[in-house]
C-alpha cells in the first residue's frame, strides 16, 4: 500500500490523473466522480505496475477483515471502467486470476527542494499514454 508521505503530487496515464493526496480522479484537469472502493482499487491496481493483482488482494485490502461477495468488487471494477469511458481497457481482467491495469504510468513529484521529475514506472504500452 502507498505510504500517503511518499505518495507522488500526481499519476499519469493517458488523459487522465489521480492524485493521491486529494483522492481524486481527473480526465483533462476536470474531476471524476469516483467513490473511495472504486478508487482504493484504481490505486492498488496502479501500485502493482503492471502485475495482475488477485481477487483476493484487492477484497483484502478495500475490505479488510470484512466478508464481501465478488460481485462488490465487480461493481467496483465497473465503475471505474464506467469513469475511464472510451478508455475501459485500462483494467484488464484476467479470468481466473484478477485483474492488471495496462496504462502507462507517469508519476509527478514535487518537493521543497526538487523540481517536477516524470518518472516512467511502465513502457511496455507505446503509443498512447
Amino acid at each position: 500500500m502507498m505510504d500517503p508521505a511518499e505518495a507522488p503530487a500526481a499519476i499519469e496515464f493517458r488523459r487522465f490523473s489521480v492524485l493521491p493526496h486529494r483522492r481524486e480522479l481527473l480526465t483533462e484537469g476536470r474531476p471524476i466522480e469516483l467513490g473511495g472502493r472504486a478508487f482504493d482499487i484504481l490505486l492498488a491496481l496502479i501500485e502493482a505496475s503492471g502485475a495482475v493483482v488477485s481477487k483476493d488482494a484487492l477484497m483484502n485490502r478495500v475490505w479488510p477483515g470484512r466478508i464481501v461477495e465478488e460481485n462488490s468488487l465487480q461493481a467496483q471494477i465497473s465503475a471505474l471502467r464506467r469513469a475511464f469511458g472510451a478508455d475501459r481497457d485500462l483494467i484488464r481482467t484476467i479470468a481466473g486470476r484478477g485483474y492488471q491495469f495496462t496504462g502507462q504510468i507517469r508519476t509527478v513529484s514535487v518537493g521543497p527542494h526538487a523540481p517536477v521529475s516524470y518518472t516512467h514506472l511502465r513502457a511496455h504500452e507505446t503509443g498512447r499514454n
